[in-house]
């Protein structure tokens, strides 16, 4: 468990690095978990928990702390009324860097205020799968119903008081984004919360358009790319890679209660065959990548290559399993994702790739 003062707060450690040693297991009060509980408290309570984190980490980054006219640093007593950006902002990389290990690779091509974009609506999405997972039992559908609120009272120009919000504002006014894809995730949460296992495919299919597709969605915006053909490979994309992730951790999901294997799949042949399902339709949608990765801007080339190259790779893995991850859960080597890396830098920067994106652009 990670370190916690007496009213359950994170305290960051001196190592900042030691989060990274310690993986987030569901259910453990961790920094993200505990992010869960900031979203559902309201006013001042809310300031005051989600202040103390943010100030914690920029003293463990060895950054300034900052201050407003008149009042203390953040972080210390009293209470500063509301959050400033550049402390919205540095929670919202706290979250980043603690949860997605490929960001910090992909997003190193892209240029600064697109970095903080993303890294501003991977915090979103985190903090949501967060109210949705790591509630208590009984609790997450009222977060998740009053998160929404929070969210569509942002969109309808509400200034927002929790710090992902805030910093998520930035981004959504200066992109132009809509509220449907952040709307949609929320609703994928919900349905995580009353439905654990699908039937069919076409009811799988359609928990994945809300739970992974409006990450592409959102993604295209930051880059520019209004393209509705960008949009249908960009789901499928999402979609394949999301299908990978859930035959890779059958066994993980089943013993949260959740299953993402068909059951139609499964009644004709069994997990392994139900998997091998899966793998397969994650390998057809994950092929549409190929054109994605041509129809948008060379610094969002390399990450969609990355995704695509890395779903793959966990087919591949479970394909070496033998389909059976309800026994155990197949991983990515290191030396793998290095490799992974490298193609992907040689794929985004092949000649055809460049002229299809010029000529996606004109």
């Amino acid at each position: 468990m990670r370190p916690a003062d007496e009213q359950g707060v994170v305290i960051l450690p001196r190592d900042r690095f030691q989060f990274d040693r310690e993986p987030h297991r569901p259910g453990e009060r961790g920094a993200a978990g505990d992010h869960a509980v900031i979203g559902e408290q309201a006013g001042v309570a809310a300031f005051e928990r989600a202040q103390r984190v943010i100030g914690q980490f920029l003293r463990a980054e060895g950054r300034p702390l900052p201050r407003e006219k008149g009042r203390r640093v953040m972080g210390e007593q009293p209470l500063a009324p509301r959050l400033t950006l550049e402390a919205a902002d540095a929670y919202c990389r706290f979250l980043t860097q603690r949860h997605y290990e490929n960001f910090s690779v992909a997003s190193r091509f892209v240029d600064g205020a697109r970095r903080l974009d993303l890294a501003r609506i991977y915090a979103f999405c985190r903090s949501t799968d967060d109210l949705g997972d790591e509630s208590p039992d009984g609790f997450a559908l009222a977060r998740l119903a009053r998160w929404r609120g929070e969210v569509v009272d942002l969109f309808a120009g509400v200034p927002p008081v929790h710090p992902v919000l805030i910093a998520l504002r930035e981004t959504v006014e200066h992109r132009r984004m809509p509220a449907q894809p952040f709307l949609d995730l929320i609703e994928a949460n919900v349905m995580d919360q009353r439905v654990k296992a699908y039937p069919t495919w076409a009811e799988l299919e359609y928990y994945c358009t809300l739970s992974a597709a409006p990450v592409g969605l959102m993604v295209l915006r930051v880059f520019d790319v209004l393209d509705p053909q960008a949009e249908r490979l960009s789901d499928d994309v999402c979609i394949g890679l999301q299908l990978a992730n859930h035959a890779q951790d059958v066994r993980r999901d089943a013993a949260i209660g959740r299953t993402y294997l068909v059951e139609s799949d499964v009644a004709r042949g069994g997990n392994v065959e139900a998997t091998r399902a899966l793998v397969e339709r994650a390998r057809e949608l994950l092929a549409s990548g190929r054109a994605l990765e041509t129809r948008v801007p060379p610094a969002l080339r390399l990450q969609l290559v990355l995704y695509r190259l890395g779903g793959l790779a966990i087919c591949d893995a479970i394909e070496r399993f033998g389909y059976d991850t309800a026994a155990r859960r197949p991983s990515v080597s290191g030396a793998t994702k290095v490799s992974l890396v490298l193609r992907a830098a040689i794929d985004a920067m092949t000649p055809s790739s460049r002229q299809n994106s010029r000529a996606a652009h004109r």
